[in-house]
């Protein structure tokens, strides 16, 4: 489970970071809105859509995804809060794949 202080959950914030994210990343699994943030540091919200599956299926999808940001926390570069868009293959992809795509998104200037 991610700590309190990096998930982002306010609706306002949601919308902010939507609409005004900086970088927008589409990778074949994963699609991430990123936008520098003032917190001491990097932030996540996974949101998964009724397509990629059951309910089962999806809060799958996103403790892997969360498991693979607890993996790459420690090296990212800047404070970011990063949203992130799983797409239906990233299920049954490897897990060591779906970090380092994350972790090269978060510090890709």
């Amino acid at each position: 489970m991610l700590p309190r202080d990096e998930r982002i959950s306010k609706e306002a914030e949601i919308r902010a970071i939507l609409r005004t994210g900086s970088r927008k990343t589409r990778t074949p699994l994963l699609d991430l809105v990123i936008k520098p943030n003032h917190t001491s540091k990097p932030r996540l919200l996974v949101i998964t859509k009724k397509a990629l599956g059951k309910a089962v299926q999806r809060n799958r999808i996103k403790r892997r995804i969360k498991g693979a940001y607890l993996k790459i926390r420690h090296n990212i570069n800047e404070n970011n809060d990063m949203v992130v868009f799983p797409k239906p293959d990233s299920g049954c992809a490897n897990f060591d794949y779906l970090a380092s795509l994350m972790l090269k998104s978060a510090n890709n200037r």
